[in-house]
């Protein structure tokens, strides 16, 4: 469209208007406004699951380290 916008008025001979010379401006601004944010919102959820995942298994270590066993108190014989 960009492209389109300049060549129209070469080949046609038509007068640039104030509405034409800012859609010149505004469309690649606008495609590029658009891939920017949607890179970037793409690279912050691949960094977000790779943190997730990393927490994860982190998380399964500790639990599978853990070794906890119970303990009975008697209070009459004062022994385990």
């Amino acid at each position: 469209m960009f492209f389109e916008l300049f060549q129209s008025h070469f080949i046609y001979d038509q007068e640039y208007t104030t509405f034409t010379v800012l859609m010149c401006f505004v469309c690649p601004l606008t495609v590029f406004i658009c891939l920017t944010v949607s890179g970037m919102l793409f690279t912050y959820i691949v960094l977000i699951r790779g943190r997730m995942g990393q927490l994860f298994v982190e998380n399964l270590n500790l639990l599978d380290g853990m070794h906890e066993g119970l303990v009975v108190l008697s209070i009459e014989d004062k022994s385990l």
